[in-house]
């Protein structure tokens, strides 16, 4: 992801992001439907990096609404979770820049943030949620590590490969361009 994008650039980067969130999602929820990983919050942490806080505030919502009708949860709590994600977090993203391994940085404190609004939302509509070291250990550190890891192999991987296809044809459009002024 570079610094300078238009506007339609900036577009199609979160729709592609958000899409291969949706795709994810789906993909783990029928391959693994076990595994607990939070499919769109690296789709928030390249929002939250790319945008401002008003369109990140409601492109959440909106992810959060697609999750929950694809889940069988209570309706909204996805949508207020990742509300919650991007307001308590949005603060944040000036320690942060756009490059792939601080997108995984930045997953993984998300994570752990996501996962202990949804430990409160739980409480509050469900009462259904106890603390143990075992929670913390697994839900709360082990996983959020896991979602970084995700992270890194479902979003910043394909951004790297990116940018290394970008420069290679960038080189060769230049090599090109000096070799024809000769």
């Amino acid at each position: 992801m570079v610094q300078k994008k238009s506007q339609s650039t900036k577009r199609l980067t979160i729709l592609f992001f958000l899409f291969q969130s949706i795709i994810a999602s789906i993909l783990i929820g029928t391959i693994w439907p076990h595994l607990k990983i939070n499919a769109y919050i690296p789709f928030l942490i390249i929002l939250m990096l790319s945008s401002t806080f008003g369109k990140a505030m409601w492109m959440s919502c909106f992810s959060g609404i697609i999750l929950d009708l694809i889940s069988s949860s209570n309706f909204g709590i996805h949508a207020l979770n990742f509300t919650l994600i991007t307001f308590f977090l949005y603060r944040y993203n000036r320690f942060f820049n756009d490059r792939p391994i601080n997108i995984c940085f930045y997953t993984i404190l998300a994570s752990m943030t996501s996962t202990l609004i949804y430990f409160f939302l739980y409480f509050i509509f469900k009462n259904a949620f106890s603390i143990s070291i075992k929670w913390i250990f697994t839900d709360l550190l082990f996983m959020s590590i896991i979602d970084g890891i995700y992270a890194f192999i479902w979003f910043s991987c394909p951004i790297i490969v990116f940018q290394v296809i970008n420069n290679t044809f960038t080189k060769i459009k230049y090599t090109k361009n000096r070799r024809s002024y000769r």
